[in-house]
């Protein structure tokens, strides 16, 4: 089975649960807030998901586009669209390497939690930056790690929860792949996302012998914080919470990418 159709399997299978954890629905405000959007900008959504990213920019901006691999992700989207009366948007069903648009056609690319599913991140990345005009904004939204050794860490838990996933990035990781796309790095915002760790397995519909060995993990890592996740026992539940950073970058001169067509 090749990586994309992992992903379609594992979405296709949490499409129904994936929109009901309170933390996906944290932190909208500051992103848009972040990317400075406005009424005049038109938005892709990379990797949409079920759409509770596009919908958040929808209220503020011209228009909303979003992209996902998976098609019943992409129905949750249209759900969620009808539900809050959301006429600006439109939807597309595809891979996102590479994106299926012209150059510099939206004024904001987003991308949340998906770039620790991707194989090859800094070409999406290049890609989100080539559809973005000259004076937009890419925004990248994401799990992180302090090192590499924690990122083998992380990824080996996480893998049992998901295999869909691929890598959590480091921080300085990231800040290269910005700049090796052409992007000046303008905003960087770091937060935390709790959960607890019943609800996380439940809403990822995560096999008991896998399940099992994730708690095992994340237990053991408290009070030793190794993978970063900074885990706890509250009211006999045990949590812990996903260190998220926001990024964003404005595209460079259009003159790096050889095009004219971002005057």
């Amino acid at each position: 089975m090749n990586h994309n159709d992992l992903i379609k399997e594992q979405f296709n299978k949490q499409s129904a649960t994936f929109g009901t954890m309170t933390g996906h629905y944290e932190a909208l405000d500051l992103i848009i807030s972040l990317s400075q959007a406005t009424a005049k900008d038109t938005v892709l959504d990379v990797a949409c998901g079920p759409g509770i990213v596009a919908c958040a920019y929808a209220q503020q901006v011209a228009h909303v586009h979003g992209i996902d691999l998976v098609p019943a992700m992409i129905e949750r989207a249209k759900e969620s669209q009808k539900s809050q009366g959301l006429t600006n948007m439109s939807w597309d069903i595809g891979n996102v390497d590479p994106l299926p648009y012209p150059h510099c056609r939206y004024s904001i690319v987003v991308s949340r939690f998906a770039f620790h599913h991707f194989t090859d991140p800094l070409n999406i990345l290049n890609e989100m930056t080539r559809v973005v005009n000259w004076e937009g904004k890419v925004v990248v939204i994401d799990v992180f790690t302090a090192s590499r050794t924690q990122s083998d860490l992380y990824d080996h838990m996480e893998k049992l929860r998901d295999p869909s996933h691929t890598h959590a990035l480091t921080l300085s990781e990231l800040q290269t792949m910005f700049n090796e796309a052409g992007l000046n790095l303008v905003e960087q915002h770091l937060y935390r996302m709790e959960v607890d760790v019943e609800e996380l397995l439940k809403a990822t519909l995560t096999p008991p012998k896998e399940a099992e060995e994730f708690r095992k993990i994340v237990k053991a890592d408290i009070n030793h914080n190794k993978l970063g996740i900074n885990a706890f026992m509250k009211d006999n539940k045990l949590k812990f919470s996903f260190p998220i950073v926001i990024m964003v970058g404005i595209k460079q001169t259009p003159e790096n990418y050889g095009v004219s067509c971002c005057g």
